[in-house]
């Protein structure tokens, strides 16, 4: 080799670095990008990606965008069309993705193939390079194996050694494949916690083609390879002041504040990319937010909650403390549904105009393909061509940053008691005493957070003098567990201040200590009774998962949203009367069930049962009462004991603490079924042993218990009375163990 020779290509070498060096983003104003790869890259769907994230944040550089993508094509291939498909069509910046199909989606996986496709990419870097295009050498895309497998695989180890040589040409490279097994890791480590039906993937169902979140991994692996920054724009502005403190990429300018309301207008080089409604689900794996950064800090505004809008589009509340830290509002909004900001709508008009244009050209394509002898190819081709430079312009016009209006409003001042609420009971842990939780958030400027406590206990006196309960400032939130003695009703005071100055008062008016059950099951553990019951004590509680209410029928929270009777009523009457206590209820059964559909999975039966359990907390109930069984009378007994069994290990083992179950033996269907013998055996296997407790017997209930004049499977209110004091005098030992 010639002195000469080497000194020009070490010139070359440099050059091409300076090149990729000299500015932010390869992708520069005026470049024709070309995607040239196999069907991934015919698919059209990364490289549109790459498309609109250039328009959005570069809108002043003007960049023809064609995708060369072709079905089955190979690096040999990809090379043979070059001087056709890229330099005719004027390519400056190229991308270059194969590697699949170039081992014959692995059964050529050997060494003759690996250097086919080696040797390609040295001649199309060489002939790029010749003729004065950028072009940056891809990875191949990930197959849908683990990506632990196939980190050192055939394909890898052939795209890097392709890689290596676009390198030492001068070529610029982007390793896809470890990012996009990175964003992999994350997938499956989500699917972990998913039934199989709704686990996500990046590839469609041959495990080669990627699906849609595949192609942005993609578009994310290659933006990154091309050098996009993580900021789109920045501004810092002092509230109290009114004053612009720091700009990265936008200009602010008319900046008011007054009366806790801030506006100013923005005005930004470049916009943030979103890609239509629910594209962000995908960015839980795609870490598009790297490259996507659009920022709004604002200090020393006054405590509290504040609205946002962008030229009259909501865009979010937050606290001041939250503005203050920064907020990136780039893809945010409050309705899913919809776009957030102007820069969410305009991007979403955006993504229709750049699916028109593709279609236009996809249209053309076919028309070339198909009927290359048709008199109308010309004049489609003249048109296609006209439409398509329609339609950038278009899409530049969309694209460009408009000044925006900002509005900051302060909103109205409250303070939320999330505990104890309103008819509240918590569960006591001796005869006398239980622990309460206090909890909530504020958004007044305070300083402190008092409590103070007012009613008769079963003993002793309830701490009536005020007490401080620790408080965050930045966020709000108050929160305190008190031993407190068993009893109620009680009512709770709450006290802000600022500087020893009371700046405002709520009361808690009737919360309890007591005992807590949660009910589950079928029909008759819902509300499917004959008639609405009422508790006559005033002293029983029901918890729908959101509020507390007196339990009179309905009982909130069943599943099957029932509207009847039922025991629980009688149940509670019945155990204050025996222990002075308030009681409370959260049903959470639902009508006609198998044991089958209490199964635990991610969703249905089960996963309603264990949020109300969540919503309780450890030792938050005394037990659970299962009345199940009518469904299952021809279920083989092993096999519905092995079901229930199932459903009460995994309740104990997901809340983390032995709870009590109470299991009924119930099997009655009508006055000439009475029992069945499976289902009863089954039941009372589980107590003996030692599974669950002995719950009461209400297949005994016949006659005018049941509703229909006693041929009914549901009860009547004579019926719904007795069955609550069987469940009463089964829990009693329970509860006189546990308060001995």
């Amino acid at each position: 080799m010639s002195k000469s020779f080497t000194l020009l290509s070490a010139l070359l070498v440099l050059w091409f670095t300076n090149a990729l060096n000299a500015e932010d983003f390869a992708i520069r104003d005026g470049e024709t990008v070309g995607f040239l790869g196999d069907s991934i890259t015919a698919a059209r769907t990364y490289g549109k990606h790459i498309e609109k994230f250039t328009l959005l944040r570069y809108p002043e550089r003007k960049v023809h965008f064609i995708n060369l993508g072709r079905g089955g094509d190979t690096a040999a291939g990809g090379l043979k069309r070059l001087e056709r498909d890229v330099f005719d069509n004027g390519v400056t910046l190229l991308t270059v993705a194969y590697g699949v199909n170039d081992i014959g989606w692995g059964a050529k996986a050997d060494d003759e193939h690996r250097q086919l496709y080696l040797d390609s990419i040295r001649k199309i870097v060489a002939a790029c390079k010749k003729r004065g295009v950028r072009v940056y050498i891809c990875s191949a895309a990930i197959t849908a194996g683990h990506p632990d497998k196939t980190k050192n695989d055939f394909l890898q180890q052939m795209c890097d050694a392709g890689l290596a040589i676009a390198r030492d040409e001068g070529a610029g490279t982007i390793d896809i494949q470890r990012t996009m097994r990175d964003i992999q890791r994350s997938v499956l480590t989500a699917n972990e916690s998913l039934p199989i039906e709704k686990h996500e993937s990046l590839h469609v169902a041959d495990g080669i083609h990627l699906n849609d979140l595949g192609q942005m991994a993609m578009a994310y692996a290659i933006l990154k390879g091309l050098g996009a920054p993580a900021d789109v724009s920045s501004c810092v502005i002092d509230a109290a002041a009114g004053q612009v403190l720091e700009t990265k990429n936008c200009q602010i300018s008319e900046v008011t504040a007054a009366d806790d309301t801030i506006t100013f207008t923005r005005l930004d080089q470049g916009l943030p990319y979103n890609n239509g409604a629910f594209a962000t689900l995908m960015y839980r794996f795609v870490p598009m937010n790297q490259i996507n950064q659009y920022r709004l800090t604002v200090r020393n505004l006054n405590p509290g909650k504040y609205k946002l809008t962008v030229s009259g589009r909501e865009i979010g509340i937050w606290r001041a403390s939250e503005f203050a830290k920064g907020l990136d509002i780039a893809s945010t909004t409050p309705d899913a549904w919809q776009p957030g900001g102007p820069w969410d709508a305009q991007a979403t008009v955006l993504k229709s105009l750049t699916e028109a244009r593709y279609e236009v050209d996809l249209a053309n394509l076919h028309a070339k393909r198909s009927l290359p002898e048709t008199p109308l190819l010309d004049s489609l081709t003249n048109q296609a061509e006209h439409a398509n430079q329609e339609i950038e312009e278009m899409q530049r016009f969309v694209a460009k940053p408009r000044p925006y209006q900002f509005v900051l409003t302060r909103e109205a001042d409250e303070t939320t008691i999330a505990s104890p609420l309103e008819n509240q009971v918590f569960q006591r842990h001796a005869r006398n005493a239980g622990r309460i939780l206090i909890r909530g958030r504020t958004t007044r400027d305070v300083d402190q957070v008092q409590v103070r406590f007012r009613g008769q206990p079963l003993q002793g006196e309830v701490p009536s003098e005020w007490q401080s309960i620790e408080f965050n400032r930045e966020d709000g939130v108050f929160q305190k567990s008190l031993e407190f003695p068993a009893g109620g009703w009680f009512s709770m005071d709450l006290k802000l201040t600022k500087e020893g100055q009371n700046v405002a008062q709520q009361t808690v008016d009737k919360f309890g200590v007591g005992e807590v059950f949660v009910g589950a099951g079928q029909s008759n553990s819902t509300n499917s009774g004959q008639f609405k019951t009422k508790q006559t004590t005033g002293m029983v509680s029901s918890f729908s998962g959101e509020h507390w209410q007196i339990a009179d029928d309905p009982q909130p929270g069943v599943a099957d949203r029932s509207q009847g009777g039922s025991y629980y009523p009688a149940f509670g009457d019945a155990l204050y009367e025996a222990y002075q206590v308030p009681i409370g209820i959260a049903a959470t059964g639902y009508g006609g069930t198998s044991v089958n559909a209490w199964q635990p999975k991610d969703e249905g039966l089960f996963r309603w049962m264990m949020t109300r359990l969540d919503q309780l907390g450890p030792h938050g109930f005394r037990a659970i009462l299962w009345h199940q069984g009518e469904s299952d009378v021809e279920m083989p007994s092993d096999e519905y004991y092995d079901k229930l069994k199932r459903v009460i290990d995994t309740s104990r083992d997901e809340a983390g603490w032995n709870i009590p179950w109470l299991v009924a033996q119930v099997s009655y269907h009508n006055p000439d079924a009475p029992s069945f013998a499976t289902t009863r055996t089954a039941q009372a296997k589980l107590w003996a042993e030692g599974v669950a407790l002995e719950g009461p017997d209400t297949d005994t209930l016949t006659g005018d218990h049941r509703d229909f004049d006693g041929k009914g499977i549901h009860f009547s209110p004579k019926g719904l009375k007795a069955h609550g004091l069987l469940w009463c005098e089964q829990v009693k030992p329970l509860i006189d163990k546990a308060i001995q």
